[in-house]
């Protein structure tokens, strides 16, 4: 379980990443 969410964390983490990245960069 714990795999899991780790997982899933770093997943949202690196898509909320690249979003504000996106933001900044326009």
């Amino acid at each position: 379980v714990i795999n899991e969410t780790l997982r899933v964390a770093n997943i949202i983490g690196g898509v909320f990443r690249r979003a504000v990245t996106d933001v900044h960069v326009k």
